[in-house]
């Protein structure tokens, strides 16, 4: 994996949001940080340049020398950009060893200790219709996404330059298939984060041994996880 232009925490931090019971086990209480599958990542991201380069996503993959490449999408139109540099030869895997992953910009929850749960729902449920979900880039509907990539296909048509794009309407089909086939929702607490962060940066300026860092972070964990449940 080639990312000149991500920095290592950032890419750390979002592969930890996406990793799911690999390392947090939410219903369980429970945390696998001296995991084979933890000391892999952070010897790669060790790795990875301290500080990144923000540029034009599509120049971003072209100077790629990586049979993978990280690219958050915002929107289905996004899918154009791996294309017009791929064209036809590249795919949507996922993240290895993880498969598929959303990540909510927002995300919204109920206290089981809500004495007005019902309430709580009815003000949820309102991001479910389609007349909200069409305000999103990126709509929780599977219908909305299908009339968005139509939508944009058709501008493109119009603006006449689907012929600079030309494989994007397969590559939002493509992103769409990806989408509803998720098996992950990722998950960011802070506080768990915060403490990755910090002892994660002890071991990329060398300050701390892979064994210690992975030791401190299943400790202060596990503490925070028993004192959540």
């Amino acid at each position: 994996m080639d990312l000149p232009y991500v920095d290592r925490m950032w890419l750390l931090g979002n592969i930890l949001a996406c990793s799911d019971s690999k390392l947090i086990d939410w219903e369980k209480g429970t945390c696998a940080f001296e995991s084979d599958y933890f000391r892999a990542l952070l010897e790669t991201i060790r790795d990875m340049p301290e500080t990144g380069t923000s540029r034009e996503g599509t120049l971003d993959i072209t100077n790629s020398e990586g049979l993978l490449y990280y690219m958050p999408i915002g929107d289905v139109w996004m899918a154009s950009i791996p294309a017009r540099a791929f064209g036809e030869n590249y795919c949507f895997p996922g993240l290895p060893e993880l498969g598929n992953v959303f990540f909510p910009q927002h995300s919204f929850g109920i206290s089981s200790l809500s004495s007005h749960k019902q309430e709580c729902w009815e003000f949820l449920r309102q991001f479910w219709t389609r007349q909200q979900a069409e305000k999103f880039w990126l709509s929780p509907r599977r219908d909305v996404i299908r009339q968005q990539i139509n939508q944009q296909w058709e501008s493109a048509v119009k603006g006449e330059y689907d012929r600079f794009h030309p494989h994007a309407r397969q590559a939002m089909e493509d992103l769409y298939s990806v989408m509803d086939s998720v098996t992950i929702a990722a998950r960011h607490d802070p506080q768990i984060w915060a403490i990755v962060w910090q002892e994660a940066s002890a071991y990329f300026s060398g300050g701390r041994s892979i064994e210690d860092t992975m030791r401190n972070i299943q400790s202060r964990v596990s503490l925070y996880l028993a004192e959540q449940g």
